[in-house]
């Protein structure tokens, strides 16, 4: 199973990207789950107990952990998961 997880301080455009990126998904015809967190505190609670996604989209402009604050501490606990940081939504 593919595992994807997205962060994103704005719920518009977490609705957004997570809709996305089930329909990417869905074409591919790949297993996967999406988990979607809306600040990268809540996202590193839980990576750094489960180390468990194969891709993560981040923003790069949010309150508390910005996305590039964010990849970098990713790094440090798990260098194998790909990082996609992006301040602007994906229409």
């Amino acid at each position: 199973m593919y595992k994807i997880a997205l962060c994103d301080d704005e719920q518009i455009h977490l609705e957004k990207i997570n809709k996305d990126m089930h329909a990417i998904m869905d074409t591919i015809g790949v297993p996967y789950e999406i988990d979607a967190f809306t600040s990268g505190q809540k996202f590193l609670t839980v990576f750094s107990k489960h180390h468990q996604y194969d891709l993560l989209l981040l923003d790069i402009i949010m309150d508390g952990v910005n996305g590039i604050e964010l990849a970098h501490k990713i790094r440090e606990l798990a260098v194998e998961v790909a990082t996609c940081p992006r301040s602007q939504p994906i229409l």
